[in-house]
């Protein structure tokens, strides 16, 4: 047990190039080895305490002293991993507008301009601020969500999915929805946006509606 926690502090990390890149002001490259060379430090003394205890069935205390020492040894490289994961995922965003064709619940012309902002404070889960469906007739739908992040493959390619809650300002009345954004990256900063959107506007039984919408957007992202 302490040869496999000895091997695993001492593999060298597959993102080392990563965490080098995305680290903060106060991380350079040594952080990551100082950190390992304390867990191979204390698994080097849990291995020294193995080495010494009694042989045979009867095990002193320290035997029991080896088993505890691999056993927080373990943990710490694998809160480790945790923690550097955390701190190398960077900051995510988009800002951008466009325009959306409206399936159902249009009332009206189909064709509307959309506007929607993004932001996701490093992590897979962030918020989505939008205006949507409005044109010089109509308002629109103003709606607010939380986005999960469901796969990337930055910076070419991410899937979100979202769920909303906001209001219909031509009626008005609340709403409900949701929808699944793809980003599509062309140069740099520029990407396209296309998101799939359902809103179900509650006005009571006779002037409840469901509006259907698909959005392409450009936008600036970071």
């Amino acid at each position: 047990m302490l040869a496999s926690a000895l091997a695993i502090a001492a593999m060298p990390s597959a993102t080392g190039a990563d965490r080098t890149r995305d680290a903060g002001p106060h991380r350079g490259p040594h952080h990551g080895l100082s950190m390992r060379g304390s867990l191979l430090a204390i698994a080097a003394t849990a291995a020294d305490a193995e080495r010494t205890r009694d042989a045979g069935p009867c095990r002193g205390p320290q035997h029991r002293l080896s088993i505890v020492s691999s056993a927080l040894v373990l943990a710490a490289i694998f809160a480790l991993g945790i923690s550097n994961a955390h701190a190398e995922r960077p900051l995510h965003g988009s800002v951008g507008a466009g325009g959306s064709f409206l399936t159902t619940g249009s009332q009206g012309d189909r064709w509307r301009l959309d506007v929607a902002v993004d932001l996701k404070p490093r992590s897979r889960y962030g918020f989505l601020l939008a205006w949507r469906a409005f044109d010089e007739d109509h308002r629109g739908l103003v709606t607010a969500g939380l986005v999960f992040e469901g796969a990337a493959a930055r910076p070419r390619l991410v899937l979100d999915l979202h769920a909303d809650i906001g209001a219909d300002l031509d009626q008005p009345a609340p709403l409900v929805g949701g929808g699944l954004r793809v980003t599509l990256g062309i140069k740099g900063p520029l990407a396209l946006v296309y998101d799939g959107c359902v809103f179900l506007v509650l006005d009571g039984i006779d002037d409840s509606r469901l509006q259907l919408q698909s959005t392409l957007l450009v936008v600036a992202r970071w």
